[in-house]
């Protein structure tokens, strides 16, 4: 029994409750403030992430600044406990539209250089209100209707993916 006692706490109990304690609080700090992890669940952002892979989504990205076109986003859902990943494609006060599978951003075309191919998505233009923002996933070969896309407050966009 002494061995294992030994194993587990050290030479030192007291030494190892404090470095217990504040493992334990910059764990907290770190994972409930900062960053969290989360799984990609579904193929809507391949080929960037993948299906079942782990993240880290940055909490603080957005406390100095906006999110801008292209960021990778966590948009949190009803509850707060679950996210989805997605891209900012159009910003508050732009109109936004998908023509044959090419993003229009107030009626000009906009390269997308992170995604594999462009499908054939069509939306009419509409624009984007005050304190929103338009998100989608990268998978556009998938059918626009089987995607989570579209307007967002920006109160659920809680992060930044980590790069």
């Amino acid at each position: 029994m002494t061995r294992l006692k030994h194993l587990i706490v050290g030479r030192n109990p007291k030494r190892t409750l404090i470095r217990c304690l504040v493992l334990g609080a910059v764990t907290y700090v770190l994972f409930g403030h900062v960053v969290r992890p989360v799984r990609v669940q579904g193929i809507s952002m391949e080929p960037t992430l993948h299906n079942r892979s782990l993240h880290l989504v940055y909490l603080w990205a957005f406390r100095t600044r906006e999110p801008e076109r292209g960021d990778m986003v966590a948009v949190a859902m009803p509850g707060g406990r679950a996210y989805y990943m997605k891209r900012v494609l159009a910003l508050p006060g732009e109109t936004v539209a998908f023509s044959q599978g090419r993003l229009l951003i107030n009626g000009e075309p906009f390269e997308e250089p992170y995604l594999a191919a462009s499908g054939s998505w069509t939306m009419p233009e509409r624009e984007v209100p005050v304190d929103h923002y338009f998100i989608a996933g990268d998978n556009r070969l998938t059918p626009f209707e089987g995607h989570t896309l579209g307007l967002v407050k920006r109160t659920h966009i809680v992060g930044a993916l980590w790069k």
